[in-house]
């Protein structure tokens, strides 16, 4: 009895380990499988680029007007991305993409916005805006400080010349 005991104890272990193992092979399985999903769910959203649609055929010189939106904005670059090789491309229209990209975002387009965070995009991207885009940037660095914070009361914009209108209209009203 007491070998026959022994051979039905020795007999349990590989099954306990066998169950242990395929338990973690699970568990394993089930962690990877759900961080997968999130990688494809995150690669999703960084390609949807927040816009509501591309615009076919905007012109390079639509990029230098001050009514230019954030949709025209992604329309050109996608459509120059695809036209031109990284290497190929003029540094100049990038860098004026990427600042238009991050001043409509970053300091008109959302809900919440302050002028100290506007202040910092436009010195961040000096000299990569157009003369006319300019022009209006300066007129906000020409306001005295008080009149640069009614950006924070103003409701949000979709470009620079209705930024411009808002803030002009909020002077007018609580001057």
């Amino acid at each position: 009895m007491i070998i026959s005991k022994r051979i039905a104890m020795m007999a349990t272990k590989p099954k306990k380990i066998i169950f242990f193992f395929l338990a973690w092979v699970v568990v394993i399985v089930i962690v990877l499988f759900y961080s997968m999903s999130l990688r494809v769910f995150e690669r999703n959203e960084i390609n949807n680029d927040d816009i509501m649609y591309v615009i076919p055929h905007v012109s390079e010189k639509r990029l230098d007007q001050t009514s230019v939106t954030i949709e025209e904005v992604v329309s050109f670059e996608k459509a120059y991305n695809s036209q031109y090789e990284i290497d190929k491309r003029n540094i100049k229209i990038v860098k004026r993409i990427f600042a238009l990209k991050h001043l409509l975002l970053g300091g008109l387009m959302p809900e919440l916005h302050r002028a100290e965070d506007l202040k910092k995009i436009i010195l961040i991207h000096s000299g990569e805006f157009s003369n006319e885009q300019q022009e209006v940037l300066d007129w906000f660095f020409s306001l005295d400080q008080s009149q640069q914070e009614y950006w924070n009361i103003c409701s949000n914009v979709k470009t620079l010349q209705q930024f411009r209108d808002r803030l002009n209209g909020a002077i007018r009203i609580y001057n």
